[in-house]
């Protein structure tokens, strides 16, 4: 793993493309379902978030399983990340009759490469995020664990990157579990509003981080990272707003914790600047991921509740 964060650091990795971005999103943005959902709290009324917490209440207090990427798919774990937020605080918060599953990231590779993208980039790891954003839409979600899922791992991801893309079995399957709108965030208060309400976002860009908060507990801007990641939480109430970042490089960014109650973050989490964030939005990719339709929980039949007082 620590080979990845290297060759992330030093350039050798392509994760995420910044050129031709707009282009890329003109090409689907008329085709999929890239509109505003209705938001429940309007910036006015809220302007900090809690998912992280709202996770943990969900997964009987775990965080959101923090796998190393092994290949420049990072796109996919942004994505996974972002749909796996939105899953808990649908369940949690919404009040959706479903079960939490935890998405399978080289699925949403292989349908943002392949399918939606064409095999653009078959010599390099790379891809876009509207790419994954229209992806989650169109194809869906599997899931880890799930009949004829494999295992991660950067070779599956790579294989599914490239070629014909995933199983054609697997592609039936995730279309039943899909993204329902996808958000494309072009400003602060955009983010901030669609984070307060529960939506996980993912974000890509070409800014680096030190791998270490610092001894205010931030993560300083270094270097450049054609990378793609997923906003956890944004704090707009704060002295000096910030963003939590979820990476997927395993537990490799040291403690954070709360500002508030002392909390430990969650593995893998950077803090970040609002100043920072502004520019990973002005110059890179941000989406929402709205209205999941997860794995519906399974309805118990009344005539059972009927049989059971007929037996008292």
């Amino acid at each position: 793993m620590a080979n990845i964060i290297d060759e992330y650091i030093d350039g050798s990795i392509t994760g995420w493309h910044e050129d031709g971005l707009q282009e890329a999103f003109s090409a689907v943005q008329d085709a999929y379902n890239f509109v505003q959902p209705r938001l429940v709290l309007e910036p006015s009324q809220a302007r900090k978030s809690s998912n992280y917490k709202v996770v943990r209440k969900v997964l009987n207090g775990k965080d959101i399983k923090n796998i190393p990427q092994e290949v420049g798919d990072c796109v996919s774990w942004g994505a996974r990340n972002a749909a796996a937020i939105t899953g808990c605080v649908d369940i949690a918060v919404r009040g959706d009759s479903e079960i939490w599953k935890d998405p399978f990231p080289p699925f949403y590779y292989g349908t943002g490469r392949v399918f939606i993208g064409k095999n653009r980039f078959p010599d390099d790891d790379g891809s876009y995020d509207s790419w994954m954003a229209a992806a989650v839409m169109k194809y869906g979600t599997i899931y880890f664990g799930d009949d004829k899922v494999p295992a991660y791992s950067g070779s599956i991801a790579r294989a599914w990157g490239k070629g014909e893309g995933p199983p054609a079995g697997l592609v039936t399957v995730g279309k039943n579990f899909l993204i329902k709108s996808a958000v494309q965030i072009k400003t602060w208060d955009a983010a901030v509003a669609h984070s307060v309400n529960g939506y996980g976002l993912t974000v890509a860009s070409n800014y680096g981080f030190k791998m270490e908060a610092d001894r205010n507990g931030f993560h300083q801007q270094s270097g450049v990272w054609k990378h793609q990641m997923c906003v956890l939480d944004i704090d707009d109430e704060w002295k000096d707003p910030y963003v939590i970042i979820l990476n997927s490089w395993g537990d490799t960014h040291g403690k954070l914790y709360d500002f508030y109650d002392k909390t430990q973050l969650p593995a893998g989490c950077l803090r970040i600047t609002r100043k920072a964030f502004e520019g990973m939005i002005r110059d890179g990719e941000v989406y929402a991921f709205c209205q999941y339709d997860q794995p519906k929980a399974q309805d118990v039949d009344a005539a059972l509740f009927k049989l059971w007082n007929n037996t008292k």
